[in-house]
């Protein structure tokens, strides 16, 4: 944002080791400063546009041959992080991919969601009803699961 960076980071920890960084000079004697504030990064708006990069990159994501759809690490995603903040933790985000490959659904047989900080599967609900052919999902590297039955 203009000359300013954000940085969104996971947890306190991780904020107050960038905040231990402010005030040291850095290469030609600039200061670093830094303002640390409690916020979260905005889910992205589904405009058209953006509905249109998800699109391709589900596509791209999706083997028709073996009816899979891999969503690992679809945040840090190369054509969309640099516009977007789609953290599939956010159910609101999840609903949203889950309209967009309802065509898809009906004949999916595994999903790969590994790494992307999952902590539940909120928002993943209507997997049951819409994926009826779901036989392999993938939590590997994720946070603890919390799954409701």
């Amino acid at each position: 944002m203009g000359t300013n960076t954000a940085f969104f980071v996971e947890d306190r920890a991780a904020a107050q080791g960038l905040a231990e960084c402010n005030g040291k000079v850095i290469g030609d004697n600039h200061v670093l400063k830094l303002r640390i504030v409690p916020n979260q990064p905005p889910t992205a708006n589904f405009d058209t546009q953006c509905e249109t990069k998800v699109r391709a990159e589900l596509e791209r994501r999706y083997n028709s041959q073996f009816q899979t759809l891999s969503l690992s690490n679809f945040l840090m995603s190369p054509e969309l992080i640099k516009e977007y903040f789609l953290p599939l933790w956010r159910s609101g985000v999840v609903i949203k991919l889950l309209n967009l490959l309802d065509p898809l659904l009906s004949n999916l047989v595994g999903i790969d969601l590994s790494s992307n900080r999952l902590s539940s599967l909120d928002g993943f609900q209507s997997l049951t009803k819409k994926a009826p052919s779901l036989k392999a999902l993938n939590l590997s590297k994720n946070k603890v699961i919390n799954v409701r039955i």
